[in-house]
C-alpha cells in the first residue's frame, strides 16, 4: 500500500515538472504520465508477486529443514531422503528414491 502512495506522488510530480517545465502540449503530458504510470504499476506488481515465490520458496525450504514431510507430486519429499539443491530435491544415494529429481514448483 506503501509503493502505491509513493506512486502517486511521484506520478503527480511528474506531472506538475512537465506542466511548469515543458512546452508540451497536454495530451502529450498525459501520454507520458500514462506510461511511466504503467512501468510503475508494473513494477510493483512483479515486486509482490516476486516477493510472494520468496515466501513461498522461504517456507517451502524451513518445512523440509525441519524434517517435515513435503507433498511433491506422487512422492513424500524429507530431508531423510532428499537434499535440497539450487531450488531443486535431489535423492540421496543410499535412498529407495534413488535417481529422482524433483523441482521445488512440484511441491505443497
Amino acid at each position: 500500500m506503501l509503493a502505491a502512495f509513493y506512486a502517486i506522488i511521484a506520478l503527480v510530480t511528474l506531472f506538475i515538472i512537465l506542466h511548469l517545465f515543458t512546452e508540451l502540449k497536454k495530451q502529450d503530458k498525459i501520454v507520458i504520465v500514462s506510461v511511466v504510470a504503467v512501468m510503475i504499476i508494473s513494477a510493483i506488481w512483479y515486486e509482490r508477486s516476486n516477493n510472494a515465490k520468496r515466501t513461498q520458496t522461504h517456507n517451502l525450504v524451513l518445512k523440509f529443514k525441519q524434517g517435515e514431510n513435503l507433498k511433491c507430486g506422487d512422492v513424500l519429499v524429507n530431508n531423510k531422503n532428499f537434499n535440497y539443491v539450487s531450488h531443486t530435491f535431489i535423492a540421496l544415494e543410499d535412498s529407495k528414491f534413488k535417481g529422482f529429481i524433483i523441482s521445488e514448483k512440484q511441491c505443497k
